[in-house]
C-alpha cells in the first residue's frame, strides 16, 4: 500500500484548484475567438447568418463590425440592400442540399455549414464580387467556430464577410 502524505496532497489538491481556475481560458468560447474572422485585415464586418441551435438563412443577420471600420460596413450593408443580395444569398443556399443523418430525417447544422462555405465561395459569392467590385468592396462566406464549455462542445456559424479593396486595417 502506498502513503499519501498530507504534504503532497495538499498540493495536488492546489494544482487541481490552480487547473480549474485556468480552464475557462482553454475553450474558444464566442467572445474570445470573434477575431477569427476579422485576421484578414482586409474586413470591414460581417452579417452573421443564423446558425445556432438550427441552421436558418432566413433568419435576420446580426451585423457584426471592426471597431473604426463602422462607415465602410455601413456602405457595404447599403449595397447589400440595394442590389438584394438577401434574397440572391437565400436562394444560393436553399440550391445546396443539407448535410443529414440517419437516413436523411436528421439536419446536421454544423456539417450544413461546413459544406456551404467553400460551395458558396465558389459559386455565388464569384458572381456577387463580379458585380460590386466597382463600389471598392469583395465579400467571402467564412466559417467561425468556437468551443462551448458547457452543452454543446462546438457552435458553428456561417459569416458573410465584407472586404474593401482600397483600405486595409492597421495591426492592433
Amino acid at each position: 500500500m502506498r502513503k499519501v502524505s498530507t504534504m503532497s496532497l495538499s498540493n495536488d489538491d492546489e494544482m487541481l484548484e490552480r487547473s480549474m481556475k485556468n480552464r475557462k481560458h482553454c475553450f474558444s468560447t464566442r467572445l474570445n475567438s470573434g477575431f477569427k474572422w476579422k485576421l484578414d485585415k482586409s474586413v470591414v464586418g460581417a452579417l452573421e447568418v443564423k446558425s445556432h441551435p438550427h441552421f436558418d438563412p432566413t433568419a435576420k443577420m446580426a451585423e457584426e463590425d471592426v471597431v473604426g471600420m463602422e462607415t465602410e460596413l455601413a456602405e457595404c450593408i447599403k449595397f447589400w440592400k440595394e442590389l438584394g443580395l438577401r434574397k440572391s444569398f437565400i436562394e444560393a443556399v436553399e440550391m445546396i442540399p443539407p448535410e443529414t443523418a440517419c437516413c436523411g430525417l436528421i439536419r446536421r447544422n454544423d456539417a450544413t455549414v461546413k459544406k456551404l462555405v467553400p460551395l458558396l465561395n465558389e459559386g455565388w459569392v464569384k458572381g456577387i464580387n463580379e458585380k460590386i467590385k466597382d463600389r471598392g468592396y469583395k465579400i467571402s462566406c467564412f466559417v467561425w467556430s468556437w468551443n462551448n464549455p458547457t452543452g454543446k462542445t462546438n457552435t458553428t456559424v456561417l459569416m458573410i464577410r465584407f472586404h474593401s479593396l482600397n483600405k486595409v486595417r492597421r495591426s492592433s
